[in-house]
């Protein structure tokens, strides 16, 4: 196998096409530090102003209880700091949760960026591994076999009493050696830019996550090149194994991923919106039936009651549609799961916590301090012998400290939350990879491949 492994090595770095391919690699880990740098830079800058205004209109609000309870407040999404290697389409989802002691809802902010580079902002890590590495893995490995068997080099091989093991298995570590380092060297230069530039303050935690993040792009790698090897080994010719292998590309990559989209209005539909504003409507005229007739302290101690009853209930509406289409982003990605590259995209996300996987967290987080500040502030104000606790009205006038009041923090997942999130997806691409190197090596071991002439 030593002998496979040198022979290749010096094959593919005496030619171009590893070159190009490393340069590729490179070039486009590269520009993925220098934009998202930027990017995050101009994020984080935009909720750090808005977290801080937030937190001022708290402050000149809390000299006055009642001016506190009908002032509107927003709780903010931070920006990830390893979004530079799965985007997750951050900037497009709501990223703001809005409310008042009586209700909360989901918002989003603008964020300042040139729609001229949007589509280069999109070149995450996620797009390198899974569109570009892919098909470079198949370049790298199309004529693995069959461009032995066209040059009549493979019975030449045999000749030398090398074992089918040895090589199979020197022309995958080989593979695996020069695609894993040019990758290696491409994540390595990103981290430098990142590093340089100082816009991303990473820490500790955020380079295990990587080095766990390389562990499954090796996996990844494998089952590439593998597949590269196994086309190469049944096809007569690298041209046809190349068509072949491009094919594959355009299935899995493309194709099945996609395929969710086109139906999952029909497999799970959704509210439209005429839909649900009539249910809101009907939670409001509920209510409204509910007062008429009543006597003025009635009326003012049901008001105050129905305020927070139309609340919660305005949110369950709201979290009912969230789950639904939260079902439907599952329903896709379970479709496009079928693929193991977006196996590979998927466990990188829940591992990361980004995109849809790092918005519910957001969602969670938000109720649970609304929840929170809700019940200081009813207690608040049901601590005053002098208040009617009668909502927006008849309520404490005293000062509130702000220091009384809870702060949102969101809190990111730590890495043991992250790996039990994402570790069936990693069980299930490792499964995946262990089945096509079994089916190469049997493959390889029952071809009659002395016998092939070019």
């Amino acid at each position: 196998m030593k002998t496979i492994f040198i022979k290749e090595l010096q094959e593919s770095l005496a030619g171009n096409r590893f070159y190009l391919i490393f340069a590729i690699i490179i070039l486009l880990f590269a520009i993925n530090g220098f934009l998202y740098s930027k990017k995050y830079e101009t994020m984080f800058n935009e909720y750090n102003d808005m977290r801080l205004k937030t937190e001022d209109e708290i402050s000149k609000s809390a000299t006055n209880f009642r001016s506190l309870a009908r002032a509107v407040f927003f709780m903010y999404l931070p920006p990830a700091r390893l979004d530079f290697i799965s985007d997750g389409k951050y900037a497009e989802l709501p990223n703001s949760l809005r409310y008042r002691v009586d209700f909360l809802q989901s918002r989003s902010y603008a964020v300042s960026q040139n729609n001229a580079i949007k589509i280069l902002i999109e070149i995450d890590w996620m797009f390198i591994i899974i569109f570009v590495l892919s098909f470079l893995g198949f370049i790298l490995s199309y004529d693995a076999v069959s461009g032995e068997k066209e040059n009549g080099t493979l019975a030449a091989t045999f000749s030398n009493a090398i074992s089918r093991f040895s090589l199979i298995s020197g022309k995958l570590l080989a593979s695996l050696v020069l695609l894993f380092g040019a990758t290696l060297t491409g994540v390595i230069s990103c981290l430098i830019i990142i590093n340089i530039t100082g816009k991303i303050p990473l820490q500790i935690v955020d380079y295990w996550k990587i080095v766990i993040i390389l562990l499954i792009v090796a996996c990844y790698i494998v089952f590439i090149i593998s597949l590269g090897i196994v086309v190469s080994m049944l096809t007569r010719k690298s041209f046809t194994s190349l068509v072949v292998l491009s094919l594959i590309w355009v299935v899995l990559v493309i194709v099945i991923p996609k395929i969710g989209y086109l139906f999952i209005n029909k497999i799970y539909p959704i509210p439209t919106f005429e839909e649900i504003q009539n249910e809101r409507d009907k939670i409001r005229e509920y209510y409204l039936q509910k007062l008429k007739n009543l006597e003025y302290i009635e009326f003012q101690e049901a008001r105050s009651k129905k305020w927070f009853d139309t609340g919660n209930d305005d949110w369950r509406v709201t979290q009912a549609l969230f789950n639904k289409l939260m079902k439907q982003v599952n329903i896709i990605k379970s479709i496009a799961n079928i693929s193991p590259f977006h196996i590979s995209k998927s466990a990188i996300e829940k591992f990361l916590f980004t995109g849809m996987e790092r918005y519910p967290e957001f969602i969670q987080q938000g109720r649970t301090y609304f929840t929170t500040y809700q019940k200081l502030m009813i207690d608040f104000d049901k601590s005053d012998p002098d208040s009617r606790h009668w909502f927006l009205n008849y309520i404490s006038e005293k000062p509130v400290s702000t220091e009384a009041l809870p702060q949102f923090h969101f809190r990111e997942p730590g890495i043991g939350e992250s790996l039990k999130q994402s570790l069936f997806l990693v069980l299930i691409l490792f499964i995946e990879t262990a089945a096509i190197l079994t089916i190469a090596n049997v493959a390889f071991f029952r071809a009659d491949l002395r016998t092939v002439q070019a």
